[in-house]
């Protein structure tokens, strides 16, 4: 809407035009002013250069509208990612609880002292399963990914699925040998959960597993599906 209010002082002839797009908060004066000795408008054209000047500013308000942007339904939801399964923890798998989160293992799965240095990290070891986990503090970020380090390995695959309700990605590969690390001794296959942002801490989640067999491996994919955070 359009409002004007015109003034004459004294000695001049002064014309103020206080235009204002409300809706769209978009001010502008306009100021006509001369010595009422220089020239006159007469009644007629005065309303006619008014008219037209509004007619004029009307038209820049409605081309200085911020166009609407249409927002898509679900913008931020990633259809590459799918949900758990159902979740079927065996009767002989003990609950273990660290670094803000809780997991189930198998009763062989012994913990192995190890000393992290910046973030909490904790390993546990059968004969045939390596399992470490290591939840950095602070620095979570939804759009990471472990993939890149991998993605050379024999037999890569990659899976992003939820676990929690939290993003997450498995990442599953072969290698060819140890890698130097006598402890991977003929575990030569690799399995690795990432949670790039655990939403209420911040947080970021890696566990890496080496397995002997495929199967071994099945079984810390498995252990994978139990991981529940704090609420």
């Amino acid at each position: 809407m359009l409002h004007f209010r015109l003034t004459e002082p004294h000695d001049t002839l002064s014309t103020i035009i206080d235009f204002r797009c409300e809706r769209y908060g978009r001010p502008a004066k306009f100021r006509h002013k001369h010595k009422l000795g220089a020239f006159l408008l007469n009644m007629k054209q005065f309303f006619l250069t008014t008219a037209l000047l509004l007619q004029i500013l009307s038209v820049g308000c409605t081309q200085n509208r911020k166009p609407d942007v249409a927002r898509p339904v679900n913008e931020n939801v990633d259809l590459s990612y799918t949900q758990n399964k159902k979740l079927e923890i065996p009767e002989n798998w003990k609950k273990i609880e660290e670094c803000g989160f809780s997991f189930y293992a198998p009763l062989d799965l012994k913990e192995i002292q190890i000393h992290p240095v910046d973030s909490c990290a904790k390993q546990y070891r059968s004969r045939d399963i390596i399992f470490s986990i290591d939840l950095m503090e602070g620095y979570g970020d939804d759009f990471s990914s472990r993939s890149g380090e991998y993605s050379d390995n024999k037999d890569f695959q990659i899976t992003r699925t939820t676990i929690d309700e939290q993003k997450a990605e498995i990442i599953t590969y072969q290698l060819n040998d140890n890698g130097g690390f006598k402890e991977r001794q003929d575990l030569f296959y690799g399995a690795v959960l990432y949670v790039p942002l655990i939403v209420k801490s911040g947080d970021n989640l890696t566990i890496w597993t080496y397995s002997r067999t495929t199967k071994d491996r099945e079984t810390t994919e498995q252990m994978f599906e139990t991981v529940r955070f704090e609420k």
